[in-house]
């Protein structure tokens, strides 16, 4: 149940277009580097568990975000950038949007106050009967799949290509841009997602591809909500540019916070029948926590190359990582109770649900994989 982060780093933009970095090594002063940092979270976050009832939901529906990324996101790939396949980050490019961006809008289909009917009766069931958690986990597996294919198949196909181009265009902005100077790549980004604009690349032919297959079959008002999303993805791109230049930013974030909304404003856009403000608010506080993690597993990299980051700069400590932690998992049982499933097996499932994906996720972190 992971969601959005923002970006890392450009990976090769001009040296003179960049500030200087004023760093508050506050990680390093306590002696963590490397692999001793790793395990500084690792303390925090733990390990990922083999115990099924605490990875079958992530695994059932991470079955179902590889299903239809197959299905919907593969047929693009093919026709626009082929090649991708045989590049490092194409590994990268599945992780992040079949484990990382796709699970959070089917977490929401299944914890929201409007979550299907389907559900509400099963949970009903197992709390009058005091079933266990393993019934719960093996109602839930199997009927994912079966609810998904009948019932969600607008929203499916949305999820895998939004999360899809979430991950693209933020490897496609920081890394295929090289020749395009900072000012001109924010109204760049702006006419390929218009349709204004030939892509200067494949991968970019790649993003156009995801922004229009997204807007077919929507309504007007859907259309409108979508077209802001994207327009909050260039607001990210701009903001990222203010970050590389060492701007100031009122948030204290080094423009990380633009980064960190977009993603859940489109992910929240392709459940937008069953989402409602306490979930949205609960996938923003976990792309913070998510992007923070990042920062920290990276922050050795991030200094070698001149990039600012909250955690550079000292403002997200080991102390930040322990209380997001903890809060988005109490939330996110919170938001169970109070959307009516009391039952405290059904609630603590949600819980560990949550904890398995961000453990899992940041091994992937830190062996490079999801970096």
């Amino acid at each position: 149940m992971s969601v959005a982060t923002a970006s890392s780093a450009a990976s090769a933009r001009p040296p003179e277009e960049t500030a200087p970095l004023s760093v508050v090594t506050r990680d390093l002063t306590e002696g963590l580097r490397g692999d001793e940092r790793a395990k500084a979270i690792e303390a925090i976050i733990g390990l990922p568990s083999d115990d099924p009832l605490l990875r079958g939901l992530p695994d059932a529906v991470r079955r179902e975000t590889s299903r239809y990324w197959d299905e919907f996101v593969e047929p693009l790939i093919t026709e626009h950038w082929p090649e991708v396949r045989d590049t490092k980050f194409y590994a990268k490019f599945k992780i992040g949007a079949q484990k990382v961006y796709a699970p959070a809008p089917y977490t929401v289909v299944v914890l929201s106050k409007k979550r299907p009917l389907t559900v509400r009766l099963m949970n009903h069931m197992t709390r009058w009967l005091r079933l266990p958690a393993s019934f719960i986990l093996r109602g839930l597996s199997r009927l994912l799949p079966w609810y998904t294919s009948k019932r969600m198949a607008k929203e499916n196909r949305r999820i895998l290509l939004m999360a899809a181009f979430i991950a693209l265009v933020d490897e496609a902005f920081d890394s295929h841009l090289d020749d395009v100077p900072l000012d001109e790549r924010g109204p760049l980004l702006q006419g390929i997602l218009d349709g204004d604009v030939e892509p200067p690349t494949k991968s970019f032919a790649l993003v156009q591809a995801f922004r229009n297959a997204l807007d077919e079959g929507t309504t007007e008002e859907e259309s409108r909500e979508l077209k802001a999303a994207m327009d909050g993805c260039v607001a990210w791109g701009e903001a990222e540019i203010r970050r590389f230049r060492g701007e100031p930013d009122d948030e204290g974030l080094c423009h990380r916070g633009v980064g960190i909304r977009t993603g859940i404003d489109g992910l929240a856009w392709t459940v937008r029948d069953y989402i409602t403000q306490s979930e949205w608010n609960w996938m923003y506080d976990v792309s913070h926590f998510i992007q923070l993690l990042d920062d920290w597993i990276d922050l050795e990299k991030d200094l070698e190359e001149g990039v600012r980051t909250p955690v550079a700069e000292g403002n997200w400590t080991l102390d930040d990582v322990k209380e997001h932690f903890d809060r988005t998992i109490a939330r996110i049982g919170d938001i169970a109770e109070e959307n009516g499933e009391t039952y405290p097996a059904y609630v603590q499932m949600a819980r560990d649900s949550y904890r398995f994906q961000v453990q899992d996720l940041l091994q992937n972190m830190i062996h490079g994989i999801a970096d």
